[in-house]
């Protein structure tokens, strides 16, 4: 039920009124912010040193959870790993390309 305000509906009515229905929909998502999350054993995710990096989905977050604005505690983990490998890898490339 909560998850049906962040969706623009069926293709018909928001070709009638697409200003109104994009308008309210743009505005559900203003909430969510990763600054608002938690991760599911309560760690608040503004606290988090990764914060600028992270790209969590928060509607992934939710089917996944259940609730929205809590991110599982695995996909944080998931999502540190992939973001440290990719910063291990840049630090790879651009110090080969200095010497």
């Amino acid at each position: 039920q909560a998850i049906k305000k962040f969706s623009f509906g069926n293709i018909y009515d928001f070709i009638k009124d697409h200003k109104d229905i994009h308008k309210k929909v743009l505005n559900a998502y203003s909430i969510l912010r990763n600054d608002y999350y938690k991760t599911t054993d309560n760690k608040k995710c503004y606290l988090c040193e990764n914060l600028k990096d992270c790209r969590m989905c928060p509607l992934n977050g939710a089917f996944y959870t259940g609730k929205i604005g809590f991110i599982g505690t695995w996909m944080c983990k998931a999502n540190k790993i992939k973001n440290n490998s990719i910063g291990s890898f840049k630090k790879k490339i651009y110090n080969t390309n200095e010497n």
